[in-house]
């Protein structure tokens, strides 16, 4: 996980989400997190298949795995997620794609409860806000998904489906903005997250008006990479 951590330290150095640089693939520094990225997912799957073996004489201790998964899944899934959408004409990760170890470990988490983080109030989260990793490790499938609803409506107007979807994944990100638990590495101008922007702003037009529209359209983000937005 240092390695990993290293690596979208540099990201941010570079004004680069993490996730967007290993997408691009362009330098040896992305294709050497692909062996970071399988030796945890390797190690995460075993832990994960010993717990559920009654014969292993592993139990997954709920107490000392907890943190360390979730940080594990929310650093390493967007990832897979990029790999998931390299290949042309893939949707819908989260129900097609994702490995049931990711929902394994998500599921723990909810039984348990909120993590040590989580049970930080916003005060002290936006106080460190550029430190956060994505509570939702499927955002960037979303994201991916958005874009796709954007190429529907450019093709096509009145797919009622696809402007819902949007309208949803709009409500999301505010809500993830307003809990302080997305990475303000999204706002980078040539994330993903940016580039759906960007599009979906021109599909929508100047005359519509939403929270997120007003956020973006103000520049509001950057107060929220200072951790000085409220909303």
């Amino acid at each position: 996980m240092a390695q990993l951590e290293r690596y979208k330290k540099k990201a941010n150095n570079y004004k680069m989400c993490y996730y967007d640089s290993y997408k691009n693939m362009k330098t040896k520094t992305d294709q050497d997190v692909i062996h970071h990225q399988r030796f945890l997912n390797t190690y995460w799957k075993q832990i994960i298949k010993d717990s559920d073996n009654p014969r292993s004489g592993v139990t997954l201790d709920r107490t000392r795995w907890l943190f360390g998964g979730t940080c594990y899944r929310r650093m390493v899934e967007p990832f897979d997620i990029a790999d998931f959408y390299k290949a042309k004409g893939r949707r819908d990760y989260i129900n097609n794609g994702r490995s049931e170890h990711y929902k394994k470990l998500e599921k723990l988490l909810a039984e348990v409860g909120k993590c040590k983080d989580d049970n930080s109030n916003i005060e002290s989260k936006n106080q460190n806000v550029d430190v956060i990793l994505t509570k939702d490790s499927c955002f960037w499938a979303r994201v991916e998904e958005a874009l796709i609803s954007c190429e529907c409506l450019s093709k096509d107007e009145n797919d009622y489906s696809s402007r819902q979807d949007l309208i949803e994944f709009e409500k999301y990100v505010v809500s993830l903005m307003k809990n302080y638990t997305v990475s303000p590495q999204i706002f980078f101008p040539k994330s993903s997250f940016m580039e759906w922007w960007r599009r979906y702003e021109k599909i929508k037009g100047i005359n519509y008006n939403s929270e997120l529209t007003e956020i973006m359209r103000k520049y509001r983000y950057e107060l929220y990479a200072k951790g000085k937005l409220e909303l």
